[in-house]
């Protein structure tokens, strides 16, 4: 065989290779798969009342109402309307990604960082104090879906550690939801869920600190032990696609040679940083006590893309010119959102979301109390792949989870705990997950090589899950 065949014969062979859908491909498959169940699956409602300010379902009032099948219009329009429910979600991701993009143009980041790791020497002991101090945030409900402002900023740090971008995505969400996920103090989701139940709010936070220790353990034990695997092998980067070198996968390690003793900030730059240091700072203090939408997010890092341009003298055409690469670079992450949204606003106007919700909840009710309640965390885990709002699920589930409970014999703050768990975990593996799915976009990671690389952290995860809600019930845990 000729060597030109032989060309021939291997370009035959990589395009019958299978290749895996892009992440969007994927999600608009899964709203087409929505609109083939609203013709298979009777729909259903429940009916709600109106509590302050929750509007929530009434136990035991299940019926099947008119079917409301989907066809290729409302597929399309889906995909859409995802895009325009979350428009404010899409919007912050760009604003965020312009302000750092701004940022990094001024170079005050990177020389700011230098200076750390010469001085700290270990990026094993800085990326345990970050992902500490983020997933004492997430366990707080401060970084959940702002999470996505500081994946910019990791994959920064990563590539000054000399590790690829996946490592700075990774930290970031991981960081924030392994505190998000078992959270003590998480007002959208526990608050909601335990006022719900009729549970005073936060109860039970003891087990949930140990919860979020051990969970946090298992997160950066399996960080770790990636980053030792890439540093072995690049090829086994997230970011790794066929004949990428290594210095096309990791970014270069500084160390103290690469940092002249004499090179020091600008005044322009520490301005600079100190303006991005208040933008994190006002968006956590409007999070906790105002209650601020991503929209303001948004208005505070456009604020601060426009006072770093600003205070570095540059242009107004130029502070516009870099503003917009920035926000193009996000361009790809944020669309993941649109798409993500659009399943369920397919089962909610096929009017089968409530019917799948209340046939989980069948066999809950047969199982006993040990059993029932991980049956309870399996369900819930199943549902938050249709409702991605923590406290959207906490009302159209508790509702009904909570007397369930009463009649098998679970306690409520173990249900309670058996939808967080649900809740919490599922967000970290699948692709309806707005937020995992912008943060794996950022750093240029796919949906797939994802899930092949951690699945065994997650199999863990649902294993603790499982195993701690059963002894809960076992020892009749009522956190109180």
């Amino acid at each position: 065989m000729t060597k030109k065949e032989n060309t021939t014969e291997l370009q035959k062979v990589e395009q019958k290779k299978f290749v895996f859908p892009d992440v969007r491909v994927l999600l608009f498959c899964f709203t087409v798969l929505a609109a083939v169940l609203t013709w298979i699956v009777p729909a259903g409602e429940f009916d709600t009342e109106k509590v302050g300010n929750l509007t929530r379902v009434i136990p035991g009032t299940f019926h099947y109402v008119e079917q409301c099948p989907q066809g290729i219009w409302e597929v399309f329009n889906a995909t859409v309307m995802g895009f325009t429910k979350q428009a404010s979600l899409i919007s912050m991701i760009c604003f965020i990604g312009a302000a750092i993009y701004m940022m990094q143009e001024t170079g005050a980041f990177e020389l700011a960082f230098r200076r750390l790791i010469r001085r700290s020497g270990n990026e094993y002991l800085l990326i345990f104090i970050l992902m500490v101090l983020i997933s004492i945030g997430g366990a707080t409900g401060v970084f959940a879906n702002p999470a996505v402002a500081l994946v910019p900023i990791g994959i920064v740090l990563s590539s000054s550690m000399g590790l690829d971008k996946a490592v700075g995505a990774l930290m970031i969400y991981w960081g924030a939801y392994c505190g998000f996920n078992v959270g003590w103090a998480v007002p959208a989701s526990l608050g909601t869920a335990q006022t719900i139940a009729e549970l005073p709010m936060f109860s039970g936070y003891q087990v949930r600190i140990l919860f979020h220790i051990i969970n946090f353990t298992l997160t950066y034990v399996f960080l770790l032990k990636y980053i030792v695997e890439i540093k072995k092998d690049h090829t086994k980067s997230l970011n790794y696609t066929a004949g990428m070198s290594r210095s096309d996968v990791l970014g270069m390690k500084l160390s103290s040679a690469d940092t002249d003793e004499d090179e020091k900030l600008t005044i322009a730059q520490i301005l600079t940083l100190i303006v991005m240091l208040a933008a994190i700072a006002a968006v956590i203090v409007g999070s906790i006590k105002f209650s601020w939408s991503y929209t303001h997010f948004s208005t505070v890092f456009f604020m601060a893309a426009i006072a770093i341009g600003i205070i570095n003298r540059y242009s107004p055409n130029k502070i516009s010119k870099i503003f917009v690469k920035g926000f193009a670079k996000m361009i790809p992450a944020s669309s993941v959102v649109g798409f993500a949204n659009g399943i369920s606003t397919i089962l909610n106007a096929g009017k089968i979301l409530n019917t799948l919700v209340y046939a989980l909840s069948i066999p809950i009710g047969q199982a006993g109390a040990v059993g029932g309640s991980v049956l309870m965390f399996i369900a819930n885990f199943f549902i938050n792949c249709f409702i991605g709002s923590g406290s959207g699920q906490a009302t159209a589930v508790m509702p009904i989870m909570a007397p369930l409970a009463d009649v098998t014999g679970i306690t409520r703050q173990v249900a309670v705990q058996a939808f967080q768990f649900g809740d919490g975990l599922c967000n970290s593996i699948t692709p309806t997950a707005t937020t995992l799915m912008a943060c794996l976009s950022l750093g240029e990671i796919t949906w797939d090589k994802y899930m092949k690389k951690f699945w065994p952290l997650f199999l863990c995860q649902v294993v603790f899950a499982s195993v701690s809600v059963a002894i809960l019930q076992m020892i009749g845990w009522t956190g109180l």
